[in-house]
């Protein structure tokens, strides 16, 4: 995969350290404080070392606080192998084919079901439109957001956000491998339901309480047969990209629609400052053309603070 990290400013496209409070926010509105912006923007550079993105892409607007999230290894998570539909055998997933790029942990007065990546004050459509201005490319080659829509006295949208480089890309639209039929049908076909059956969580409490460990588990499940998915993909020329090469495509999980995931979220929010969990995300195979399966991305969500720090940046539904 290629290896770039690029920082930009939205004017000029030229590289920059300087950030003003109206592009990063503060404190106080969920943002980051200049004074904490040069060791933000550090950790992103390390971070993204997989994938073309600016900087400014992962800042602004303010995303969740770096030290709230981090990207597990792929590796230490079974998928369904080869030969798995006749001996039942799993294997270590390869390495994720996508690359997570950034975090965002937002408050609502009600559920967006139509997402963030569409929304022109949110940083895909931010930085789609720098890019029309600049001429400088942004963002990766595509980016694959999951969409966490979670129900509690405010409700929040937790969205993950990885990137794929040309390579990886390429994969996926030749659809020579398991892995690239799987994502070729998910992102550039017309069927819903088809997304419904093969998008996958593989969860795990890396830390936390006995109950909460035993509520979650760590079974593998496929998320759009109880609880309802909504799907936003880039299909216009005005996101930088077409039906055959759309630049995004976003799952949003509504957790709300389905009673024991929302009884579980609820569960969780209670201990959520003790807790440490890991979220992978693949597409299930059933047949030796589709398998092994690999995860496409996962995130690690690290002992969040509502009260305090997280969740504090509010997002309102774009006029219609």
């Amino acid at each position: 995969m290629a290896i770039a990290c690029t920082a930009t400013n939205g004017s000029t496209g030229t590289s920059s350290n300087k950030s003003s409070h109206s592009q990063l926010g503060d404190n106080n509105n969920g943002g980051i404080s200049i004074s904490n912006q040069l060791e933000e923007k550090k950790k992103i550079k390390n971070r993204l070392s997989n994938v073309t993105v600016s900087q400014q892409f992962c800042l602004d607007p303010p995303p969740l606080r770096l030290k709230a999230w981090a990207e597990p290894p792929a590796t230490s998570y079974d998928v369904r192998s080869r030969r798995y539909m006749t001996n039942r055998t799993k294997q270590p997933s390869d390495e994720s084919a996508f690359k997570l790029i950034a975090v965002d942990l937002i408050n609502a007065e009600t559920p967006i079901y139509s997402g963030m990546c569409a929304n022109p004050n949110e940083r895909i459509q931010k930085a789609l439109l720098r890019e029309r201005e600049t001429g400088i490319r942004e963002l990766p080659e595509f980016v694959f957001a999951v969409n966490l829509c979670i129900p509690a006295q405010t409700i929040y949208h937790a969205v993950f956000y990885f990137g794929a480089d040309k390579d990886c890309m390429d994969e996926i639209k030749q659809g020579v491998t398991p892995f690239g039929r799987l994502m070729k049908q998910f992102i550039y076909g017309n069927s819903d339901e088809y997304r419904n059956k093969a998008f996958k969580l593989i969860p795990r409490i890396v830390e936390g309480t006995y109950v909460v460990r035993k509520a979650v588990g760590s079974k593998p499940a496929i998320l759009g047969k109880k609880i309802k998915q909504y799907y936003v993909r880039d299909n216009t020329t005005k996101g930088g990209g077409n039906n055959n090469n759309p630049r995004y495509l976003e799952v949003i999980v509504d957790i709300a629609s389905d009673p024991v995931a929302k009884r579980i979220t609820k569960l969780c929010l209670g201990y959520i400052k003790t807790i440490v969990v890991d979220m992978m995300f693949a597409l299930e195979g059933h047949d030796e053309s589709t398998l092994p399966e690999r995860i496409f991305g996962g995130a690690r969500i690290k002992n969040l603070d509502f009260k305090m720090m997280d969740g504090k940046r509010t997002v309102v539904l774009p006029p219609s």
